[in-house]
């Protein structure tokens, strides 16, 4: 089930290296929102603190069941990693945040497969780091909750707060920045390979009724990608076809 909703959809949002977000916008959910599973990116918050300082959520992606957030809180700058409600990777700050116009990031490295280390900045200086040693394989959505910047809807992705926590600064964008696109295509390649053979049948030594007259592989519609199953359609809906025309002809 997990492999089947972490497939990617077809989508009609144009396909990039930069996502860029505003405060109080609708949640984005798993097949509009930004995919940093398994790859490196960075997230980066331009922001104005007040002098009296400022908290909330900065950027956010799923729930307790699984994502992660961006957040400013008691005047540190926080990311945490929820790995399937199993277990919270946190990173914070190790000084206040200064006050007044700042720009805020957060990098993740990518240092094998799921994995990876952490790093937040201020003004380009590293302020904190750590190590990530699970993230998201699949889905973060089990739940229901988008992306969102500025507040995390519904239930939160670390007890740390409550839900919405707005943060209570300005801010003026949340950028995401993606890297190694080769290695998330290598991911996203292993997973359709992954369900494909889970659900796929080879016939040995007893003919090849369906599927490749080469391989003898028998090909499932639910074994199928997207892509396959539509193809896998229009070669049945031919199929058809010539079936009724050589009957009509036949006759």
């Amino acid at each position: 089930m997990q492999l089947r909703m972490g497939e990617r959809k077809p989508s009609t949002i144009p396909t990039g290296n930069r996502f860029v977000y505003y405060p109080g916008m609708a949640p984005q959910f798993e097949y509009t929102a930004v995919n940093v599973k398994n790859r490196s990116h960075a997230i980066t918050a331009e922001v104005e603190i007040p002098a009296g300082g400022a908290e909330g959520v900065l950027l956010a992606h799923g729930s307790w069941f699984a994502g992660y957030s961006f957040y400013v809180q008691n005047r540190r700058l926080h990311y945490v990693h929820n790995y399937l409600g199993l277990a919270e990777y946190r990173i914070s700050s190790s000084e206040d945040l200064p006050t007044g116009t700042q720009t805020l990031q957060f990098r993740f490295t990518r240092t094998g497969e799921h994995q990876g280390r952490g790093a937040l900045y201020v003004g380009g200086r590293n302020i904190g780091e750590g190590e990530i040693p699970r993230t998201i394989p699949a889905v973060i959505e089990t739940s229901g909750e988008g992306l969102c910047c500025g507040y995390d809807s519904g239930l939160p992705v670390t007890p740390d707060y409550r839900a919405p926590f707005r943060f209570t600064g300005r801010i003026a964008q949340v950028t995401v920045d993606l890297g190694d696109p080769q290695a998330a295509a290598d991911a996203e390649a292993q997973l359709r390979t992954a369900f494909t053979d889970h659900h796929q049948g080879v016939i040995a030594g007893h003919g090849t009724p369906r599927g490749s007259p080469r391989t003898g592989r028998v090909y499932t519609r639910a074994g199928l990608g997207t892509l396959g199953r539509a193809v896998f359609l229009r070669s049945k809906m031919r199929t058809r076809r010539k079936s009724k025309s050589k009957k009509f002809y036949s006759n």
